[in-house]
């Protein structure tokens, strides 16, 4: 929960896809898990106040009531790294809509969570065996958004391609999920701990050789 995170131009973004195709209405759920803020002020309190009232604005106007459907379930966290898991396990996409941001690692553990492991393809009843899927939308102004050439990249303040873009993930088929996971999965999979310790001392070895 800062300013820099992009929620409410997500929610919006949402409210909007929801807006323009009525046969998503009852369908699409929208989790945001929300961790506390690291400082605290005006402009927090000003920031969640406007959350929770587009998020209520959008659930009033395409919820409903006697099903409990709601478009936007908002998780206050902080969460365990377990139910974290479960929440990327399941889900058909990941929604990174950052503003401006680092090495944001949530699509990284999104992928390797989609990519399961033999206890949690069997906890959601998959077999082994079976080619895995998963859809990141990525805010081009964070840190990672170049190194996953699988993913779907946005400009989040344009709230109408948001939009588009997630109306497309939610079209696209099976094998073009396959495969932009499997891009994914390589690039992270082969960049673990022990490579960047090996870049970095490869490049302090460069930086160092005159001296």
């Amino acid at each position: 929960m800062d300013l820099f995170k992009g929620i409410g131009l997500k929610f919006l973004a949402l409210g909007k896809l929801l807006e323009d195709n009525e046969k998503l209405r009852g369908q699409v759920v929208l989790v945001q898990i929300l961790n506390q803020a690291r400082s605290s002020g005006k402009d927090i309190q000003d920031l969640k106040f406007e959350i929770e009232a587009i998020a209520k604005e959008i659930n009033d106007e395409y919820g409903d009531e006697q099903s409990g459907y709601r478009p936007i379930v908002c998780i206050n966290g902080p969460v365990s790294t377990q139910e974290k898991a479960a929440y990327y396990a399941i889900s058909e996409c990941c929604i990174v809509n950052a503003v401006r941001d680092g090495m944001n690692l949530m699509p990284y553990e999104y992928t390797v969570c989609r990519q399961g492991s033999a206890k949690l393809d069997k906890a959601l009843e998959v077999e082994n065996d079976e080619a895995k899927k998963s859809v990141i939308i990525v805010s081009e102004f964070i840190g990672c958004s170049p190194s996953l050439s699988g993913a779907i990249r946005v400009n989040p303040w344009n709230i109408d391609d948001v939009s588009e873009k997630i109306n497309s993930a939610l079209k696209m088929t099976d094998s073009e999920k396959q495969l932009r996971h499997k891009k994914n999965y390589k690039y992270i999979s082969s960049h673990d701990v022990a490579y960047w310790a090996k870049s970095f001392d490869q490049d302090l070895e460069r930086a160092c050789r005159e001296h």
